[in-house]
């Protein structure tokens, strides 16, 4: 099993304030005042804090579990519960990745945190998740134009610890490649370094289909995604 490299500059990511704002959440409109000041200083050193990368590995012959409360994958049952069984319906093959923004957001924002700069730590932080997850957006994107040519459809993507997926999923995850993939690790209590990660899963098939997030099913009110989807 290969797990293949990704990599992405900002150009290929294209983020906006507006983007920023609506995970801080606005309403899809750039912030006013100070927090405008804030992120347009923050977009401007983009380039240098960035370094976008990743992979997936693609796992053929997958099925769902019990009720569709679970997914096998190879040996490892991911125990992705009934909301998030509905959306990999009609999977044949999973997709695992691993995507970080790098070191620099996660350091860079606990450095301002600490040495009193609240917002503008927080800031950070937000421009590094929103990277991260433009940067999951454009794989999913480069994978449904792949497999779109050979008849197959890509499911939404998923994510341990959103929806009731346990959190200690990802070690099973994590076996699917290389210690240390392209500098990303878990810790002991599954927590991703640099900590702007993300992982998680998509499914590929036939009857596969991307379908609405069912945020209003859920309980996480934290969630990146309902931020996303329902602001």
């Amino acid at each position: 099993m290969h797990a293949r490299t990704v990599r992405y500059e900002i150009s290929d990511l294209s983020p906006t304030l507006e983007m920023a704002g609506r995970m801080m959440g606005y309403d899809g409109s750039v912030p006013a005042g100070p927090v405008r000041e804030v992120l347009e200083e923050a977009f401007s050193g983009i380039r240098e804090l960035s370094d976008i990368r990743g992979g997936y590995v693609v796992v053929d012959g997958v099925s769902m579990g019990p009720e569709g409360k679970s997914l096998m994958v190879g040996k490892h049952e991911f125990l992705t519960g009934k909301i998030i069984g509905r959306g990999l319906e009609g999977s044949e093959k999973a997709v695992l990745f691993l995507i970080t923004s790098g070191e620099r957001y996660g350091a860079l924002s606990g450095l301002e945190m600490k040495t009193g700069d609240p917002l503008k730590g927080y800031v950070t932080d937000i421009l590094g998740s929103l990277l991260v997850e433009l940067a999951a957006d454009r794989l999913t994107e480069q994978l449904e134009k792949e497999n779109a040519g050979i008849g197959l459809g890509v499911s939404n993507r998923y994510s341990p610890g959103y929806c009731g997926w346990p959190v200690a999923d990802q070690e099973k995850l994590f076996s699917f490649f290389p210690k240390d993939f392209e500098g990303i690790s878990l810790s002991d209590r599954f927590m991703m370094h640099p900590i702007k990660s993300v992982s998680g899963l998509l499914g590929i098939g036939k009857k596969a289909v991307k379908k609405e997030y069912h945020c209003r099913l859920c309980d996480d009110r934290d969630c990146i995604y309902r931020k996303k989807y329902m602001a």
